[in-house]
């Protein structure tokens, strides 16, 4: 199933599921209309956190839907809403811990490098990303595939950290690019804050669970920008876990952490700088597709002397 978080007048949204390609069913309201669940998630995260038992009620109350009857009553109580014209926030509306971490560039090394991305830098789909600095300054934008904890982990073992991976979706990594050595404290300070600005790690837009992907399948992402892909790159959803476990070494997740996996040794999606209106899609397969447009603040002109 795909999960969804629903831009409502909570500050947190509601957690919703596709009901098809144009239909979310809103899973705060449904059970008011729909007699065959009455458990009411607060989040998404909450039905990751329940593991089966969260997502057998959602597939009862999918199934449910899916009645002609229903449908009309659901479309009436305003707990079926059409997917174009509803607004949606990140998946994970404001998560604890998001790591972006690179696979290693040496097989010898025992843990992935890995940064930190803070809960401000969350934004959803179809966001508008204001880059806080001039043009002169380079930014650009990687396609990461997106592991989703629903249960604890720290310093756990391989198995552990399947078990703890409930949850896959697609995110765009926009920041500055890493400095060329020799890098001096400054350089490493900008290049490290450049990650930080609010809206810098667009997900989504939905979560796929993890009875939707298969344990030994490629997945597959790619970014464009204005339509122009870039070279799609893929992950083996089978190094998770054992990348998930080292970093859980030195790392405490908790249901709703999110964890990137990135390739150290690629290049940049794009061979360029992002521009002001460029729109960058990250594709994850044919499954989600995340649209982020770009902006730069304007520069006034210099007064006359």
């Amino acid at each position: 199933m795909q999960l969804v978080t629903i831009d409502s007048r909570e500050v947190a949204g509601r957690p919703g599921v596709l009901l098809s390609d144009e239909l979310i069913l809103d899973l705060v309201a449904a059970p008011r209309t729909l007699s065959e669940s009455q458990w009411l998630p607060q989040s998404v995260v909450s039905i990751l956190a329940a593991g089966d038992d969260g997502r057998y009620h959602v597939a009862k109350m999918l199934e449910a839907a899916r009645n002609p009857s229903a449908a009309a009553d659901l479309t009436t109580s305003g707990a079926l809403l059409p997917l174009a014209s509803t607004e949606l926030m990140a998946p994970v509306r404001r998560p604890g811990l998001m790591l972006v971490a690179m696979a290693a560039s040496n097989s010898h090394e025992p843990e992935p490098p890995a940064f930190i991305k803070g809960p401000a830098t969350a934004a959803g789909h179809g966001a508008t990303v204001t880059i806080p600095w001039a043009h002169d300054h380079a930014v650009h934008a990687s396609a990461m595939p997106v592991a989703v904890l629903g249960r604890p982990l720290y310093q756990g073992d391989a198995q552990a950290a399947e078990d703890a991976i409930a949850a896959w979706t697609v995110a765009t990594d926009i920041s500055m690019p890493e400095p060329a050595p020799p890098v001096d404290a400054g350089q490493w300070r900008s290049y490290l804050d450049s990650k930080q600005f609010p809206g810098a790690f667009p997900s989504g837009p939905a979560l796929l669970t993890r009875d939707e992907i298969d344990g030994t399948e490629a997945l597959t992402v790619e970014l464009r920008i204005n339509g122009v892909a870039g070279k799609p790159r893929s992950f083996s959803v089978s190094d998770a876990p054992a990348l998930l476990a080292a970093l859980s070494r030195r790392y405490g997740f908790r249901p709703g952490d999110m964890v990137a996996f990135g390739m150290a040794a690629a290049p940049i999606d794009d061979r360029r700088p992002l521009r002001h209106g460029d729109r960058i899609t990250a594709r994850f397969g044919e499954r989600l597709t995340l649209d982020t447009e770009i902006s730069f603040p304007r520069t006034e002109p210099k007064a006359r002397r």
